[in-house]
């Protein structure tokens, strides 16, 4: 299929910005140690079709990258991912997922929350984006998930 590698930088960028953001506001009005501490990396999963099925390569605090920089890593580790090959260090460490349907022209599901992860996201296209977001209700509440929506669109 064609390159996504720039687009998906972007996405990675963007989210990870997001909630890069959202942390440090809960942390000042949150004096107690939450689960997203300041000093927390932000890592994103993005599900890349393998010939193996699905595998989920972290992009770990992707928002601190150059956007160059970032798309030529999301390239190579989308080629590797697809050969089944991603790299071991960027197995784990994923505090959200990102599944991405953009390039099928579909709508997105519901996105999976996956364990020790907060968020879900599941971006779709049927003449337009369309931006599911999953969140887990016992670390975020639904006005958490508008307002990270909210400002994911924005930064898009």
């Amino acid at each position: 299929g064609q390159d996504q590698s720039a687009w998906h930088a972007q996405l990675i960028s963007a989210w990870a910005k997001v909630l890069r953001s959202f942390n440090l506001q809960e942390n000042s009005t949150n004096s107690v140690n939450s689960v997203n501490s300041v000093s927390s990396e932000v890592g994103v999963a993005l599900i890349i079709e393998s010939k193996y099925g699905s595998a989920l390569p972290v992009f770990k605090n992707p928002d601190l990258m150059e956007l160059t920089a970032l798309t030529q890593l999301v390239r190579t580790t989308t080629e590797q991912a697809r050969n089944g090959k991603v790299p071991l260090a960027m197995l784990n460490g994923a505090t959200t997922t990102i599944f991405d349907l953009t390039h099928y022209q579909m709508a997105g599901s519901s996105p999976n929350l996956f364990p020790n992860q907060s968020t879900g996201l599941t971006v779709g296209n049927n003449e337009n984006l369309s931006i599911s977001l999953t969140i887990d209700l016992r670390a975020l509440d639904f006005y958490d998930g508008a307002w990270l929506l909210e400002n994911l669109i924005a930064q898009l």
